[in-house]
């Protein structure tokens, strides 16, 4: 199991989902695998949302640097004429 996996498994065990007993199933193991899907899922988002964060900024980054480059390749072109 890797590594992440094994702490939010921690994580997951350490936490009691209250809203299991309302869930409908045949068997007991897919309950107990829908809390530990569920556990994790809800361990990721802010992981997500942080990795959603930055990929943002780095795209907002990525386009003032375009803009700079064609600023300068503009200057070059005219400078040249």
């Amino acid at each position: 199991m890797p590594y992440c996996l094994k702490n939010f498994t921690l994580i997951c065990f350490g936490s009691k989902i209250t809203h299991a007993n309302t869930r409908k199933s045949t068997a007991k193991g897919e309950v107990e695998t829908i809390e530990k899907f569920e556990c994790i899922k809800s361990s990721l988002e802010p992981v997500e949302r942080e990795i959603h964060d930055r990929y943002l900024q780095i795209r907002l980054k990525y386009a003032k640097v375009e803009a700079q480059l064609k600023e300068l390749v503009t200057n070059l072109k005219t400078a040249k004429n």
